[in-house]
């Protein structure tokens, strides 16, 4: 079937058409896929990687804070609400690897409200299976994490009952009951000498104003036991105080033989200092053993939670490269296919091109030919009806 040259024109432009449209589709196919890379990398990885970090620098800042919390004794409310904050602030980081940040499992729960409330911008979905396995066991170690770093709180905070400021110096139990015996002991000698050589007495007689007597009013400890200790030495100390008040209103004769009483009390009382600060010895050295168990097990956890955090980087890295790597493959891809579309477009124009041209300059030029040898027939016979013509005017 002969096609008419309009025909093979229009054919041949949908032709081109159609492989230039191919050309753009595969482009856009192409950035597509470039672009959907790229929306792994940043919607999906980057925010997982940034999680986790933000994660691990919240653990060590938690273990700073308890840290801070062993060294101090004043100020604790203020440490222990610190702790709590980055505890918080540790368990929102994970809480969004493992439901993403638009769930409504994220939004209502404690996590989601810290989130809320630190008016943070990160935009994550769920995390990959992967991913979200990591982040269950790194969750069950910030249990045992958050666990022990309140169980060190609660330690520290009944240590720090047996030490105390005390006229502008630092005491621990123990040693503060060592200098108060020793000053009842000097208090005795001082009595002695009064006595002996017939001096004033300048040592307090009352026992609630005595270095010891005016700590005693203040002092409060929840420790029940340390407590009935105290409530026992109480009148042993008031009597060792009043047999010395009784030493210096008796006539000078009665002075020796009742120094015999404060000696049997200084003795009493001495006994019940000694008992007292072994007792509250031994309760520190417990409670100091037991702080180092929880510190202990609370690096062990930090250890284990900083170890998974890594991987979790690990994992958000890998699908990071593996995703540019993708991109790159596919900008290759495109840059190639494009190439070889152009190629055969450029190719099949040029053979178009040519065979259209000949299928409508081989019609034309078989028309010229036939209208040159109609001519030269025209021509021809115009001669020999000239000379015909001649002829037959030379015979007349």
């Amino acid at each position: 079937m002969k096609l008419s040259i309009g025909k093979k024109l229009s054919g041949s432009y949908v032709i081109l058409c159609i492989i230039v449209v191919l050309c753009g589709m595969t482009g856009l196919i192409m950035v597509n896929r470039v672009a959907r890379s790229g929306n792994v990398v940043l919607d999906e990885n980057v925010p997982v990687k940034v999680s986790s970090m933000k994660a691990t620098i919240s653990s060590q800042k938690v273990l700073n804070d308890c840290r801070k919390y062993l060294l101090s004794e004043t100020n604790l409310t203020k440490i222990e609400e610190d702790i709590n904050k980055h505890l918080e602030i540790f368990n929102m980081f994970i809480s969004i690897v493992k439901y993403g940040t638009e769930s409504d499992e994220f939004k209502n729960s404690p996590a989601g409200m810290m989130y809320a409330k630190e008016g943070l911008d990160i935009t994550a979905p769920q995390g990959s299976g992967k991913m979200q396995a990591l982040a269950e066991e790194i969750s069950t170690h910030q249990s045992v994490f958050a666990e022990n770093a309140k169980k060190l709180v609660n330690v520290h905070k009944e240590r720090v009952q047996y030490s105390f400021i005390y006229q502008d110096k630092h005491y621990g139990l123990s040693g503060f009951l060592f200098e108060a015996d020793i000053r009842h002991r000097n208090w005795f000698k001082d009595l002695q000498n009064a006595v002996e050589y017939e001096i004033d007495f300048t040592g307090e007689l009352d026992p609630t104003k005595c270095f010891f007597g005016a700590w005693l009013t203040s002092f409060k400890i929840k420790d029940q036991k340390l407590t009935a200790l105290f409530e026992e030495l109480q009148p042993v100390h008031k009597k060792f105080h009043t047999a010395g008040a009784d030493v210096m209103a008796a006539v000078e004769e009665q002075k020796e033989s009742l120094m015999i009483k404060v000696s049997r009390n200084l003795l009493k009382t001495e006994k019940k200092f000694s008992e007292i600060e072994k007792y509250a010895l031994t309760k520190i050295e417990e409670l100091e053993k037991q702080e180092k168990e929880v510190v202990n097990a609370l690096f062990e956890a930090s250890e284990k939670m900083i170890a998974l955090l890594e991987q979790l980087e690990e994992v958000a890295d890998s699908g990071m490269n593996l995703a540019q790597e993708n991109a790159m493959q596919s900008k290759s891809l495109s840059a190639t296919m494009l190439m070889i579309l152009m190629f055969c477009s450029g190719f099949l124009a040029l053979i178009l091109g040519f065979f259209i041209t000949r299928s409508i300059t081989k019609p034309i030029n078989r028309i010229i030919e036939g209208i040159n040898e109609g001519a030269d027939q025209v021509t021809s016979a115009s001669g020999q009806i000239s000379s015909a013509s001649q002829s037959l005017a030379e015979g007349s």
